[in-house]
């Protein structure tokens, strides 16, 4: 009986033992423009490192308000620098680091078929145009910011709002929308569509970097994968080969 009860209690610190050796997953809020390259960077890092990643996807917007609520997560890459700056002043990050920039493009569907050329041209009667929501997602922001007046405009007679640019890619794509602002780094993922110059968005580029939350419980951990999606033999090819 005394010998059964020396098993049970070795087996209960072995099993205690196991658990506090779990490796815990880096938690990662990342804006949904850069889910392909950032998915992929996390594969390649947990297949390396045996670290899991768990990426929560959205607009930046809504993801700085999630971490502002919750106080959770280690790191936060954000489509545009201008909600690092701001998680910075409301003290929610600490250090960031440069990964990319982005450029806002009009998308239509290949070979423009209704001549789309300018902002005037979207206010046709007849086109269908896909906005991002300002308050959630950095693309709208952005072209938001370029256009002015003339996105207003826009936004009182758009076919679509959504809450991310991904869903602006998917509105062109099944053709609900024949024009829409998109990250030029989308593009490839879109093989029907094209991009449209307009003087409005020239200089409006995006820089992407990802940024340290001051909640995380795993700091140097958090940082090691941030450096690996900084790494020029590492993340940043996969980036370049995504469109950024």
């Amino acid at each position: 009986m005394r010998s059964l009860l020396y098993l049970v209690l070795l087996l209960g610190l072995a099993d205690c033992s196991k658990e506090s050796g779990t490796v815990q997953p880096i938690v990662v809020y990342c804006a949904a423009g850069l889910k392909g390259p950032v998915e992929a960077a996390a594969k390649a890092y947990e297949a390396g490192y045996q670290v899991p990643v768990s990426l929560q996807f959205g607009g930046s917007q809504t993801l700085l308000a999630n971490v502002e609520v919750s106080k959770l997560g280690d790191l936060f890459i954000p489509a545009d620098d201008s909600y690092n700056e701001l998680a910075q002043q409301k003290k929610l990050t600490e250090a960031t680091i440069p990964l990319a920039t982005m450029k806002p493009v009009l998308a239509v569907a290949k070979g423009n078929p209704k001549a789309l050329k300018s902002v005037a041209d979207l206010k046709q009667s007849g086109v269908r145009v896909a906005l991002t929501n300002p308050d959630a997602a950095a693309i709208g922001k952005v072209s938001k910011e370029a256009l002015g007046a003339e996105w207003d405009a826009l936004a009182k007679q758009a076919a679509v709002m959504t809450a991310t640019v991904n869903e602006v890619g998917t509105a062109l794509k099944t053709g609900s929308a024949d024009a829409g602002f998109l990250w030029d780094s989308l593009l490839p993922q879109y093989p029907d569509l094209e991009a449209v110059p307009l003087p409005e968005l020239e200089g409006k580029d995006a820089k992407v970097s990802v940024a340290l939350l001051s909640c995380s419980k795993q700091s140097a951990a958090a940082m090691k994968f941030a450096r690996f999606l900084a790494a020029q033999d590492k993340g940043l090819p996969i980036f370049e080969k995504a469109g950024f």
